[in-house]
């Protein structure tokens, strides 16, 4: 499913403090029954940030999603995550039981930026990327589902890069896990009880008093 796709509108028709959460705008109002294209609403119907994008779209970043299947369909609080990284062109690196997969497509992920648009930045990240891929470390034959996964590839790349100062919680597996891919899980996990909720009933109206 294209991220286009996902988009989930919100607005306010009839009462103030009920927000009404929608894939479509609705003809009636679901809480008043009246035509909404022909009365105005308190809020205008908007569409709400979705936290999951397309990795192409942000390079030198770290990039999340569930290890089967995707987090609008699939996912719960027990999912298995994969992460991966992508390159100053957005493409995509990762470690699984393949060894190094490039270029696959993630269109419905979790990203966190890591460095900003400084092009000596960008050209170290790409460089650490291309000697971190090309070694046998990370060959198909050295994956281990818990001792040498993908969290530990994305790890040693960032440790590679020298971001131990600027970014702590990539300390450990532990810390990383913690502080940085829950904080930005949490968030999508928002969005995805949103979305189910409209899917299962065309709309979901959100209090907001």
């Amino acid at each position: 499913m294209d991220t286009h796709d996902i988009n989930v509108k919100c607005f306010q028709h009839c009462e103030k403090g009920l927000n009404i959460l929608c894939f479509r705008v609705p003809v009636v109002c679901p809480l008043c029954g009246v035509e909404v294209a022909c009365t105005p609403c308190r809020i205008p119907p908007y569409i709400i940030s979705t936290p999951l994008v397309n990795a192409k779209e942000y390079p030198c970043s770290v990039i999340i999603k569930p290890t089967v299947g995707t987090f609008l369909q699939n996912y719960s609080n027990n999912s298995d995550l994969h992460v991966g990284v992508t390159d100053s062109g957005g493409c995509t690196y990762d470690f699984n039981e393949e060894g190094i997969n490039v270029g696959t497509v993630w269109d419905q992920c979790v990203v966190m930026r890591i460095i900003n648009e400084d092009y000596n930045l960008q050209s170290q990240w790409d460089y650490v990327l291309r000697q971190i891929t090309q070694s046998q470390t990370w060959s198909r034959s050295r994956y281990n589902e818990n001792s040498h996964n993908c969290f530990d590839f994305v790890l040693t790349f960032l440790h590679s890069c020298d971001l131990q100062r600027t970014i702590p919680a990539i300390q450990s597996k532990k810390t990383f896990c913690e502080e940085l891919v829950i904080k930005h899980t949490h968030k999508a996990a928002v969005y995805i009880s949103i979305y189910r909720k409209v899917q299962k009933n065309g709309f979901y109206i959100q209090n907001v008093n």
